[in-house]
């Protein structure tokens, strides 16, 4: 996490205040780091990867998936953008089920992105049910298997 700390801490990115203010108050419970020879994750394989994402988080309507989908759509961008073949990748897990994925470009050193979430397996599944599903859609439903 040092090692993050160091060449990122002045750089602005999405949740990137948010992030650092967490991690400085050690409220973190985890963290994943690239390994030593870890080259990252091939560019193009995380531009389908996420474009298939974003296409599914696309039919949400509530402000957790909405928050998704902008931080997918300018991580996105940003691989378009980007020169490096490879990208690099941290991850954050925060009490209360925050997680932080942040996206390096490998040789660049640019964070590329950054996607703020909430983990499954860490909170309830009414809080789960809460983030993702539009409650119009399930009233909806209610009133439908009513009649």
């Amino acid at each position: 996490m040092n090692k993050f700390l160091k060449k990122h801490r002045t750089k602005e990115f999405p949740h990137s205040e948010e992030l650092f203010s967490a991690l400085k108050s050690g409220k973190f419970e985890s963290f994943s780091a690239p390994k030593l020879f870890d080259l990252g994750v091939e560019t193009e394989h995380l531009k389908s990867t996420y474009e298939i994402k974003a296409g599914i988080v696309e039919e949400k309507d509530t402000p957790h998936a909405k928050s998704i989908l902008r931080d997918t759509r300018a991580f996105l961008e940003e691989l378009n953008k980007t020169k490096d073949k490879k990208v690099k990748i941290w991850g954050f897990e925060f009490s209360e089920g925050v997680s932080f994925t942040v996206f390096e470009g490998a040789r660049s050193k640019d964070i590329l992105g950054c996607i703020r979430a909430k983990d499954k397996t860490r909170v309830s599944e009414e809080e789960w049910k809460q983030l993702w599903e539009n409650k119009a859609v399930i009233l909806g439903e209610l009133h439908k298997k009513k009649d």
